[in-house]
């Protein structure tokens, strides 16, 4: 490898290395709404939005996840402390 591919190869890797530290740190508040047009929006989205929820439940380590339906296909997905931890309660509210 010439110096100048060594370079770009060292680059390369130093912006890759960059844009994983900073999805990392990434911080998402809660709750997430989730609004979907169709069934298979509304699973997917929720999916995620309660991944998100169970990892800072995981990390903080006293509330549950409370998934809040607003409506058909609107949801709010958050931590609670009336839901114990270890815990996804389901709530209607329409």
């Amino acid at each position: 490898m010439g110096r100048s591919e060594a370079a770009a190869a060292r680059e390369s890797a130093l912006t890759i290395e960059t844009r994983e530290s900073r999805t990392m740190q990434r911080t998402i508040d809660l709750p997430i709404t989730v609004i979907a047009t169709d069934r298979a929006g509304m699973e997917s989205g929720l999916d995620e939005a309660v991944a998100v929820a169970r990892t800072r439940a995981l990390h903080e380590g006293r509330q549950g996840i409370l998934v809040t339906r607003h409506d058909y296909y609107a949801f709010t997905v958050g931590l609670s402390d009336d839901v114990p931890f270890g815990l996804t309660r389901e709530y209607q509210n329409w």
